[in-house]
């Protein structure tokens, strides 16, 4: 079992760099698209 403040940072930190990264796209996206 996982504890729960490990997994907590880890989804934090996941969704922060997904959020991040799709920011990223949608600007390319319409710079170039």
């Amino acid at each position: 079992m996982v504890p729960s403040c490990a997994l907590a940072t880890t989804f934090a930190a996941t969704t922060f760099m997904a959020t991040h990264l799709r920011g990223k796209d949608d600007k390319w996206n319409y710079s170039f698209g």
